[in-house]
């Protein structure tokens, strides 16, 4: 179904708000903030920018730490910042503002491949019911719902932490 004008709209001026919002906030960090300025200018899969160009344009340098702290600054502006960025694994790939339903389709398409990856994984290295349990505690810890057990929100228990319980 095709998105309305007016609704495309309304999610653009919320986007303007809370990028407006967190450039004007003092508590972010400048770094953080002149990362969001770029992004702006990438709005859409269509448009997507590298981590790699990310890392030149705000001087990292190069390689795998500056691609990290790229990665980094980026999951830090969407889970404690609320800003809508997604990311496209196939070319031209790169980092985006997300804009309308098809770019969040193609930012959630991304992301639950990857999730799926890990589960398989997980999956291998432990039981069936092990990885349930940590998927049901990972969906509590999201929705603020600590689970008497602790441990497992940070990632999997720790043997100790396992033996404590």
């Amino acid at each position: 179904m095709a998105e309305g004008y007016s609704s495309r709209l309304d999610r653009l001026t919320e986007l303007e708000a809370q990028i407006v919002r967190l450039l004007r906030s003092p508590e972010w960090p400048e770094q953080d903030k002149e990362l969001l300025r770029i992004l702006a200018s990438h709005r859409g899969a269509g448009n997507p920018v590298s981590a790699s160009s990310l890392a030149q344009q705000m001087r990292f340098g190069e390689g795998e730490v500056a691609r990290r702290k790229v990665t980094a600054t980026i999951e830090d502006l969407i889970v404690r910042g609320k800003i809508r960025i997604g990311a496209r694994r196939a070319k031209p790939n790169g980092y985006f503002l997300i804009v309308d339903h098809a770019d969040l389709d193609a930012a959630e398409h991304a992301l639950w491949g990857e999730i799926y990856a890990l589960l398989r994984r997980l999956r291998v290295l432990s039981s069936r019911q092990r990885v349930a349990e940590l998927f049901g505690q990972a969906m509590l810890d999201f929705d603020g719902v600590k689970h008497p057990s602790a441990g497992l929100g940070a990632g999997p228990a720790t043997e100790a932490q396992r033996g404590a319980a």
